[in-house]
């Protein structure tokens, strides 16, 4: 007995589970305004798309880091960077050529401090107190991906081939050691929940068996480490290439978004592990014409990101609808099970439909359909 477990939307008239376009080409950076459901690029001049809607406008500026507890950002004009209130439209100089690196800038949790880049070394400015602190624990090589893990602490790969991830108490002047490995270890990438207080990181080692790729979680009030994610639980048609996994970032529902690239062609996939689950869901198995990169939730149903093939700006809508369907016939209103199977082919196709259950108030558009498969024999 075979057992296929199928991730599939049920035909409703509306659009589950797709990538959209938000910029023009040629664009490779974008910001998330939370507040207000916006997704901001710039191209020759800056725009503003408001999601879902997928209305475009020009604005007057590119924000370059959006806070996390009220509806501010940063803007770069000339030499300085300024601080712009949405909610009294206020501007006002931040800083001046002290942060001379704006592609650098992350905000603590609560918006307390502001990690930023200076030539080699990183700082950290009191938002509060306007004062300017030394990084001592970080190095200009270990900043590919330093994320906060409070307010007062850093999580940092640090730059060795036996793949160290330590957290940095730079005001403690205190540095633990999380993880550390004997072997030839990369660790790829990285993504902090602070609502769960889990650190969660991809990591590629070889082995003589061949190479392991991981999305690992790290519990620190357990110290217990889990295996969320491994290359030989992706079976589509760029498995058989080496798989990185990168771009890890936590969803507001603590649903972890990140993306599969294959190493020896110009490819990725778009994957999201549920945690209230404790599943995999592979939205876009393999792209062959795209590379995403930057991932990021802008609410818990999409997530955005770039691809540097196309040049262009994506969100991918992952559960939600996003937009109508023109075609009403492809409603299903019976469940209904087509299939006739040559026996001289060594494959067969499977279509079925299922009826909506409209007016259910527990009716999900997303859900996991379980198809038992036996042969002749049972």
């Amino acid at each position: 007995m075979k057992k296929i477990i199928l991730c599939c939307a049920l035909l409703t008239g509306l659009i589950y589970g797709q990538e959209f376009p938000i910029s023009d080409n040629w664009v490779l950076t974008f910001t998330l305004d939370k507040f207000d459901q916006s997704v901001y690029w710039a191209s020759d001049v800056a725009y503003r798309t408001k999601i879902p809607e997928l209305e475009t406008e020009e604005v007057d500026f590119f924000p370059l880091l959006f806070f996390n507890k009220s509806h501010k950002c940063l803007y770069r004009h000339g030499n300085n960077l300024y601080l712009h209130d949405f909610e009294t439209g206020d501007d006002s100089i931040f800083a001046s050529t002290e942060i001379i690196d704006p592609w650098f800038l992350r905000l603590s949790p609560n918006d307390k401090y502001l990690l930023y880049f200076v030539p080699y070394e990183l700082r950290i400015y009191g938002m509060e107190t306007n004062e300017i602190y030394d990084v001592g624990c970080i190095s200009e090589e270990n900043t590919r991906d330093t994320k906060w893990s409070s307010d007062t602490s850093l999580v940092i790969i640090e730059n060795s081939i036996y793949g160290t991830l330590i957290e940095c108490f730079p005001f403690a002047g205190r540095i633990d050691t999380i993880f550390s490995s004997d072997e030839y270890l990369d660790i790829l990438s990285l993504a902090f929940n602070h609502k769960t207080n889990k650190l969660a990181f991809s990591v590629d080692f070889n082995t003589p068996a061949g190479p392991i790729e991981q999305v690992r979680q790290y519990d620190p009030k357990t110290g217990i480490f889990d295996t969320l994610v491994e290359n030989s639980m992706l079976n589509y048609p760029c498995s058989d290439d080496p798989l990185i996994f990168k771009s890890l970032d936590w969803s507001p529902k603590n649903d972890l978004f990140f993306i599969t690239y294959a190493l020896t062609f110009n490819g990725s996939g778009v994957n999201v592990f549920f945690t209230n689950m404790d599943s995999l869901h592979i939205y876009e198995e393999c792209d062959y014409l795209g590379t995403k990169v930057g991932g990021q939730w802008l609410n818990e149903d999409i997530a955005v990101y770039t691809d540097n093939s196309r040049n262009q700006v994506y969100g991918y809508d992952l559960r939600s609808p996003l937009a109508v369907k023109e075609n009403k016939e492809i409603i299903p209103v019976k469940f209904d099970l087509t299939n006739y199977p040559n026996p001289f082919n060594p494959s067969t196709k499977i279509q079925y439909s299922i009826p909506n259950t409209v007016g259910d108030e527990n009716f999900r558009p997303l859900q996991m359909i379980t198809m038992k498969i036996y042969d002749i024999l049972g």
